[in-house]
């Protein structure tokens, strides 16, 4: 889920062959989790006759398997850097966009070395950079991985994911307003009143429970700040 590290592979060693012919905590790595995990698009390297390779040759690559790409960012698009700007080093660099404010981004990816990662390579980063001379690839995905229900999230700048149904519960991660996140089930929890950005309310006790789960525990959210176009507990099972 965007905005954690779920990554599969963060505890083993980097450069090896992952599940979709590339190599593990690199940033082609992570993000080809991310399509696959969160959007459930079935990408690999060869994704529909094309060789994606380093992180520089993606954006033509997509153009070329019939993928959206252009220069609006989105919040859950794969932010393509070209070699040697905003930051990226000569094999370029890819991302995931997990916010957007006026002429920057902010993105998750792996294997940038900055304060978030203390320095490390090939670990867990997010970061701010200006999104200008960027390509955006936007993969069309489908349902949720394993079913279930979108939404997308309504409160600024983020919202607290908890580890159960109420705002006692400890806080396990946060998710940034706009960014859209599957929802496996819900339950009755604490009542919340939440104002969104067009400045309508919403109060209800159903609590989202978040598909994935935030450094090994399950994530829950208020639908009071979920828009899922309609009534989650009509749209989705209980849990």
């Amino acid at each position: 889920m965007i905005g954690t590290d779920d990554y599969p592979y963060r505890g083993d060693p980097p450069d090896q062959p992952d599940k979709w012919q590339f190599s593990t905590r690199e940033c082609t790595s992570f993000v080809a989790w991310r399509i696959n995990n969160d959007l459930n698009v079935p990408f690999q390297n060869s994704y529909k006759g094309q060789w994606f390779g380093n992180a520089g040759t993606w954006a033509a690559a997509a153009r070329a398997a019939g993928v959206q790409v252009d220069g609006t960012p989105r919040v859950g698009a794969v932010a393509q850097f070209p070699p040697d700007v905003a930051g990226a080093g000569s094999n370029g660099h890819v991302a995931i966009v997990i916010g957007v404010t006026g002429a920057t981004i902010t993105v998750e990816d792996y294997n940038w070395t900055d304060a978030y990662d203390h320095m490390t390579t090939y670990d867990y980063s997010q970061h701010v950079v200006p999104w200008a001379g960027l390509s955006f690839l936007h993969f069309a995905g489908g349902a949720p991985a394993g079913g279930g229900l979108t939404g997308t999230v309504e409160a600024s700048p983020v919202v607290n994911v908890r580890s159960g149904p109420g705002t006692t519960y400890e806080q396990v991660g946060t998710i940034p307003y706009g960014a859209v996140v599957a929802i496996s089930c819900w339950v009755n929890g604490d009542s919340v009143s939440a104002r969104w950005q067009d400045g309508s309310t919403w109060t209800t006790k159903v609590w989202d429970r978040l598909t994935g789960t935030f450094e090994g525990r399950t994530g829950y959210v208020s639908d009071a700040w979920i828009n899922t176009g309609g009534d989650t507990s009509k749209q989705a099972r209980s849990c």
